[in-house]
């Protein structure tokens, strides 16, 4: 706000900060659900049945993402907080939430196992020797 002499005044920003941060966590939410089910640690329910299980993984990262906008709006929205540390940190939960949602899929066939090409996520579930076969 102007005070009347040009300058602005200091006001808080932690709403503002609250929802980068919490736009971070959703991201790194989207990412973690992605790896679990690719590996075939966690299945989310379908709820929209054309969508399958991508309309559990979303909904179920997109309600992360609401309780930690909820929280960190709730306990920062009249204070200062800052906002570069926490920008930071958004980037930190963002990068890696995005690559393992953008990362090739693990049921891509990326094992060769006794002359027999499996996926990663096989081979992890049924303990298989993990032998990388890197064709061109």
């Amino acid at each position: 706000m102007a005070d009347g002499t040009g300058t602005r005044e200091a006001g808080a920003n932690g709403a503002a900060v609250a929802a980068f941060l919490a736009a971070g966590i959703g991201a790194f939410a989207v990412g973690v659900m992605v790896i679990l089910n690719e590996s075939g640690l966690f299945e989310a329910p379908a709820l929209y049945e054309p969508a399958g299980g991508v309309s559990g993984r979303t909904t179920i990262a997109v309600v992360i993402w609401v309780i930690a906008w909820a929280v960190l709006h709730s306990r920062w929205r009249d204070r200062q907080v800052e906002s570069r540390r926490m920008h930071l940190a958004t980037l930190l939960f963002d990068r890696p939430g995005r690559v393992a949602n953008l990362s090739p899929r693990l049921e891509a066939p990326l094992i060769e196992n006794d002359g027999c090409m499996q996926s990663l996520a096989h081979s992890l579930r049924c303990g298989h020797e993990l032998q990388f076969a890197f064709r061109p």
